[in-house]
């Protein structure tokens, strides 16, 4: 057993997970009835900690002895590899926790071929590539995110999911603090990260958004997410000059980057989502306020309320608002059913617009036949007859055998019919 002097490395110690009171109070009962089980790891060399802080802590604070255990690395960078790996496996790392210890991860690998593109990095000791399809197309090296998959047993796919989350924090960290980071990233809720990404944009030119960010709830902070990244989509399409030839793949390529969500996302839902929000509050800002702040409206289906033409159909927004609030009198439907009773609704009212056009095209064609009249009746032995009171007409035979009442209301105020009388012209 040895007593020395070793240091503490902030950047080693920012990746640590503290201990609680209780699992501290309970490591220094361990080592008070049974001494420093496992050794203190330290970089050759260099005098630093590379696990067991809270061991030395207490052995400095009480005055036990305990041993060491020394081990090679190239740099700073394989130090901090090696800290995150042996961090990653311990049972007191959170979900959040974990989610940063990878994205730290992949980028020190990442720094093996300059950032300029996602390359192998510095492959692990031992790595093998087990596949073609681990291969990099460019310089036969595996990709980073395979790389760092393959050190600490997850899907290469959640590596780059995990890097954009720790990459977006750490930029929201340099505009605020790593302590407002943390309080955000605590909600009840989980904070998507692409929620994050756009918390980010807006601190750029809103220092108080971390603010406004918290009062909101999650589905109110998913439509705004929605609102900022179509809206991003809309003007740099608009910004573009007649004379411009730069595709607009890289426009959407640059947002996708920077809100962390898919190109067809960006220039489909919530481009949809966009444009049905500002062109709504341009007519009607409570319509406009009811897309943002009802918890039933979704987003994806934004689509659905736009016309042909790219504008909101506001015809449709009332009636599908009045049926989700239940104004209309009868019981709340959701968001399809409101859809469906419309396009119902739709239907039937073109039937009648069908049946109209219909009817006056054969009152048209009657005309021509019999001389410009749609409605004379050509029988000898019938004459037409309109009762003034329940406007409406009938035909009697003649003879007539007495005085004529209406056979609908029984009233007798009739008169001849025009020539021409129609009921839907009266």
């Amino acid at each position: 057993m040895t007593k020395k002097e070793l240091r503490t490395d902030p950047q080693i110690a920012e990746l640590l997970a503290p201990l609680t009171k209780d699992e501290m109070r309970g490591l220094l009962e361990s080592i008070q009835e049974e001494g420093v089980r496992d050794p203190i790891v330290v970089w050759k060399g260099h005098d630093i900690i590379v696990d067991g802080h809270n061991r030395y802590k207490i052995c400095n604070d009480y005055d036990y002895p305990f041993e060491t255990v020394e081990r090679d690395f190239e740099d700073i960078d394989e130090v901090l590899a090696w800290v995150i790996k042996n961090q990653i496996g311990k049972r007191n790392v959170t979900e959040e926790q974990r989610v940063n210890l990878i994205g730290r991860l992949y980028s020190i690998r990442k720094k093996g071929h300059g950032g300029e593109r996602e390359g192998a990095g510095r492959k692990p000791e031992g790595y093998v590539i087990e596949s073609t399809d681990e291969v990099h197309q460019l310089n036969n090296e595996p990709y980073t995110a395979e790389v760092v998959a393959k050190e600490v047993g997850v899907g290469s796919i959640t590596v780059r999911k995990y890097f954009q989350r720790y990459e977006v924090k750490q930029e929201i960290a340099e505009k605020t603090s790593p302590a407002v980071v943390l309080e955000v990233v605590r909600q009840p809720d989980k904070v998507a990260t692409a929620q994050l990404a756009v918390l980010n944009v807006q601190l750029d030119t809103d220092p108080n958004a971390v603010e406004a960010f918290m009062t909101q709830t999650p589905f109110q902070r998913s439509k705004l997410a929605a609102l900022v990244r179509g809206t991003a989509y809309l003007e740099r399409l608009e910004s573009r000059s007649p004379g411009d030839n730069q595709p607009a793949e890289n426009s959407l390529r640059a947002l996708s980057e920077k809100f962390k969500v898919s190109k067809r996302q960006i220039q489909g839902r919530d481009r949809d989502f966009a444009v049905l929000v500002t062109k709504t509050e341009a007519l009607d800002s409570d319509l406009a306020d009811w897309i943002m702040n009802s918890r039933q409206f979704p987003i994806e289906r934004a689509g659905d309320l736009l016309a042909e033409s790219g504008e909101p159909n506001l015809k449709m927004l009332w009636f599908v608002r009045d049926l989700m609030e239940g104004g209309s009198g009868e019981k709340k439907v959701g968001f399809n059913d409101a859809i469906t009773r419309w396009t119902a609704f739709e239907k039937a009212r073109q039937v009648s617009k069908d049946i109209n056009a219909t009817v006056e095209e054969s009152d048209r064609k009657v005309a021509e036949m019999f001389g410009g009249s749609s409605s004379m009746c050509f029988l000898p032995n019938v004459r037409e007859l309109y009762c003034d009171d329940c406007k409406w007409g009938f035909d009697t035979y003649l003879p007539e055998p007495g005085p004529v009442s209406c056979p609908y209301c029984k009233g007798d105020r009739i008169s001849n019919r025009a020539e021409d009388w129609s009921p839907r012209r009266r």
